[in-house]
């Protein structure tokens, strides 16, 4: 229910380093790469977007992995 995933902000949250403190900028700036295929729902994502940013990560990259493409017959793979 709702637009964020709370157990999933409350580790984004957690600090990189004990005891350090992090200036506005630099809290801005903090980056997360999210993993998912074609099988994660949208909304599902669209959760996790919103709650990277809710946790004040400013920059969300994607990461994919491309699947292994069928050999022809006769053919190795290098």
């Amino acid at each position: 229910e709702g637009t964020v995933i709370a157990a999933l902000k409350e580790a984004l949250q957690r600090p990189r380093l004990i005891g350090q403190r992090m200036a506005e900028r630099e809290l801005a700036e903090r980056e997360v790469t999210v993993m998912a295929d074609k099988a994660l729902p949208y909304e599902v994502l669209k959760k996790v977007m919103q709650t990277a940013t809710d946790a004040g990560f400013g920059k969300i990259s994607f990461a994919t992995i491309e699947k292994d493409k069928a050999l022809e017959a006769g053919v190795v793979a290098k």
